[in-house]
């Protein structure tokens, strides 16, 4: 039961979200503040500039859209939600794609494994969009692990 409480917390605080972004992207704009890009602008970037049938790394999962948008044009998706109830969420939603991977685990903790275990060689894509935002998401040791993530990248690229 606490699971299906959690999973309707999340929809809603994700409807809220948006809702929000908007009024708070014409905030910023309004006083001459920088603003995130719209989720369209994104997809679109994850579409022309990701490198197509690559093995591709997303932190972050939330509730997996932009990892099923990944999936479509990727040989495999690998992506790190450590918080269990967007996790569960997420799995469940992405469960038809058989190229998805989700695993319940901090990025810091299994990203530079994973990429020990890609083939050398590989084409792979990066995704770095795990952080603490608030509300329930996830909120680890780090606010964003993105640091280590590129650590880690930095000392594969020979791989």
């Amino acid at each position: 039961m606490i699971f299906f409480q959690n999973v309707r917390l999340s929809l809603v605080v994700a409807k809220r979200r948006v809702t929000h972004g908007w009024l708070s992207t014409l905030s910023s704009l309004l006083r001459g503040g920088k603003v995130s890009a719209p989720n369209f602008v994104k997809q679109k970037f994850l579409q022309d500039l990701f490198l197509k049938r690559a093995v591709s790394i997303e932190t972050g999962t939330f509730l997996g859209e932009t990892t099923i948008l990944i999936s479509k044009f990727s040989k495999k998706v690998i992506s790190f939600e450590p918080e269990k109830a967007l996790f569960a969420f997420a799995t469940k939603g992405c469960e038809r794609f058989k190229n998805i991977q989700i695993l319940n685990v901090e990025s810091n903790t299994k990203f530079g494994e994973i990429l020990q275990e890609l083939p050398t060689k590989s084409d792979v894509n990066f995704w770095l969009d795990g952080h603490f935002s608030g509300a329930f998401n996830y909120h680890g040791t780090l606010d964003t692990p993105i640091r280590l993530e590129l650590q880690a990248i930095t000392m594969n690229l020979p791989k």
